[in-house]
């Protein structure tokens, strides 16, 4: 019976820690969520005001200014970067008949 009474204690100790940390890391994730949110509000303001101030350089001078691209070698940098040196250059749709 002793032993019993002993591994039934253990079992509650143990449903208790895991109580604790399920409780623990939902509030970091809530935490990490409110952070999270926090930062893209402060880069979609950031983008905000840089793209404003691109297009009053552009109404000024009919050229956008270069701007640093985030992003490292992502592949979305890359494009853009490729992208940025045509600048100027007529669009095209499709291939050119020659």
């Amino acid at each position: 019976m002793s032993q019993l009474r002993a591994a039934q204690a253990a079992d509650k100790r143990a449903n208790q820690t895991a109580q604790q940390q399920v409780t623990n890391v939902t509030a970091l994730e809530s935490a990490l969520n409110a952070k999270t949110k926090a930062i893209q509000a402060e880069i979609d303001k950031i983008n905000s005001s840089t793209m404003t101030q691109a297009m009053a350089i552009f109404d000024k001078t009919g050229q956008y200014p270069d701007i640093a691209i985030p992003g490292g070698s992502s592949v979305g940098a890359v494009a853009l970067r490729a992208a940025l040196t045509r600048r100027g250059d007529p669009y095209v749709w499709g291939p050119q008949a020659r």
